[in-house]
Formats: structure tokens, sequence, C-alpha cells
């Protein structure tokens, strides 16, 4: 086996199979001529692009009816998960049940040509990817916040037995006033759709992206709700250290790390951290799912316990200042600013 999009299967013709170059491969394809200006089901006209991913190109949209901002993403038809219309829209409902403040709020979604679409809320901000990136390595204190907030907002899909299984930096968006969303729903696993999942594991795929993948989605195991909770250990892992836990690039090697050699602690490579960070992202990071978290609520206690000794919030280095946890905007970790409404999608 070996990568194809947003996952592990079939070999692609001609690619080798490390991480980068599948990466490199990807990113560079246009999958779609650039749409903008096309007016997509009467409503939303595309303004922009503003992001390309592994299922499809997202654009800056204004929603002629309401005349606001919103997203949408057009879903390329030839993946290896195309679905129905009546799925999609399924899909859609379930998601538009969730209403958390760290969940994208889905609108609307349709078919356009042989493709589908989707209309999300517009963000402002970055995603956490770049975050990381920019900042190197995560201070503990500073990533508490964004790691509860995670938490949350997958509980909350939890709740309503969807599985996110794509949880990586790259899906999750930092807003201006340092609320955090989660999005990219391409892969996720909805209630009712275990023989679609019956169907991809028959033909030798895994989904996700390899280095967040736990080892039972490597054994034939259906993962459930806890494999989106290891996705955060690798998250907080990489935060707290600017590295990966299995930082390697061919896929074999990472399947046999995950599966069987245990990462460093953080504390390891970041010896500024205290014992509790070592705690917590080793447990997330359990090669036995009955060893970890047991649920995302779990672990965001686990985060928020003390935390109010040292929260600062991150996100507001975008050129807002910093605000501590005396400000009226910051409960328990958490902003209750009211949400902007990305200029980063990807």
């Amino acid at each position: 086996m070996q990568l194809t999009q947003r996952g592990i299967g079939p070999a692609l013709p001609g690619k080798s199979g490390t991480v980068r170059e599948f990466q490199k491969h990807h990113h560079d394809r246009t999958y779609y001529d650039d749409r903008s200006g096309m007016l997509v089901n009467g409503q939303y006209r595309l303004e922009k692009i503003v992001g390309r991913g592994g299922m499809g190109t997202v654009y800056l949209a204004t929603d002629t009816k309401r005349n606001e901002a919103v997203a949408v993403k057009i879903r390329d038809g030839n993946t290896i998960r195309s679905v129905s219309p009546k799925r999609i829209t399924s899909e859609i409902q379930a998601l538009s049940q969730v209403r958390h403040r760290n969940v994208v709020s889905m609108k609307d979604a349709g078919t356009c040509g042989a493709d589908s679409f989707i209309v999300m809320e517009y963000l402002e901000g970055m995603d956490l990817d770049r975050y990381i990136a920019q900042e190197g390595t995560v201070p503990y204190a500073d990533a508490i916040p964004i790691l509860a907030q995670i938490c949350s907002g997958l509980g909350a899909l939890h709740d309503k037995g969807i599985i996110h299984r794509d949880v990586k930096p790259h899906n999750v968006f930092l807003l201006r006033d340092g609320t955090v969303k989660i999005f990219d729903f391409d892969l996720s696993r909805f209630s009712g759709q275990e023989q679609a999942e019956l169907h991809e594991s028959r033909h030798g795929y895994i989904i996700g992206t390899p280095h967040y993948l736990p080892p039972e989605a490597f054994k034939g195991i259906r993962p459930d709700h806890r494999a989106d909770i290891y996705a955060v250990g690798v998250i907080m892992y990489r935060m707290l250290c600017g590295a990966l836990p299995i930082d390697c690039d061919e896929v074999a090697q990472i399947m046999g790390k995950i599966l069987f050699e245990n990462p460093a602690p953080p504390s390891a490579r970041n010896p500024s951290l205290p014992q509790r960070a070592d705690e917590i992202a080793m447990r997330a990071l359990e090669k036995e799912p009955e060893r970890r978290f047991q649920s995302m609520d779990e672990m965001r206690r686990e985060l928020q316990s003390g935390a109010a000794l040292f929260l600062k919030i991150p996100a507001l280095r975008f050129g807002l200042g910093d605000i501590g946890p005396e400000d009226p905007t910051v409960r328990a970790g958490i902003i209750t600013q009211p949400l902007l409404a990305s200029s980063d999608w990807a």
C-alpha cells in the first residue's frame, strides 16, 4: 500500500510513497480551473480562491440573498470518497445540528455539475499548521487554550455520532480573537455509514493522514472516537516540541513506528515543559485505545486543570494585543467573544 488522496491505499503510479513526495505531487496538481465569478446554485457568487485541499477548492464567496461573505468548497467528483448528492446532503444536515462555537458552521450543500459544493461560514485568521510553523514551538501556557477548544469542538461532534478522522493542525483554524474552529469533514464518519467504511477497507484504504493515525487504523480495526483523541495527542506533541512524535517520511516507517515504538516524552525534546505536559500527551498517544482518555471532555478537563494560573491566549499575537485571565472575554480558558466570520483556507 502507498499514499492515496488523504490516506493510504493502492499506489499512485510513479510515486515512491513518501509523505513529502505525495504532498508535493498532490498540491502541485490542478484539480480545477479557477471558477471565480461563477454563481453557484443561483445564490453564491465565487469571488476568489482562498485554498486548495485534498478534495476540493475553497472560495471566498458572496451569498447574494443575504449579502454576506461565506466560504464555498467545490468538492472534486473523482476522489476516493465521492458520494451521492443525497449522502452529501445528509452529512451536511448532521453537521448543521452541531451548533458549537469550536466547529465551523455549515450553511448549505448541493451539486455543481459533476462536483458538489458545501457552504460554510467565512473565517479570518490562520490555520494551526501555519501558526506552529510561525512559532516553532508553542509555550505550554499558550497551547492549553487552543488544545482545550479543539477538545471541546471534537467532543460536540462525537456527541452527534460524528468522528472527524482527519484531525491535524491543517484542519484547525485560529480566529483573530483566539477562538478555535474545527473544519474539513471530507473524511469524517457519520452515524450509519458502516457499509461505506466496509467498502473502503475491502479496497485497501486506510483513511486519514498517516502521522496522525492511531495504531488501530493500521490493524484493520475500525477506529472509533478515540482515534481523534490520539490525533489531538499528536497535535499537542507537535505544538510543544516543534516536531511530530513520529518524525519520518516513508509510509512504511511511519506505520512501523506508530505500531511498535513509543515516542520520547515531550520534555525529552523540550526540557522547559512541566511533567503535566508529558502525562497528558503520552496518555493521549497510548497505543491501546482503552488506555487513552476515553472522551474529549476528559482530556479537556485535564488540560484545563490548574491552567488559570498562567492562561494567555496566543492567537492574539496576530496583532490585537494580549489578553490575560482577568479579562472578561476569557472564561476557564475558553474565549467568549462573538465569533468572527477565513482568509487562510487550505
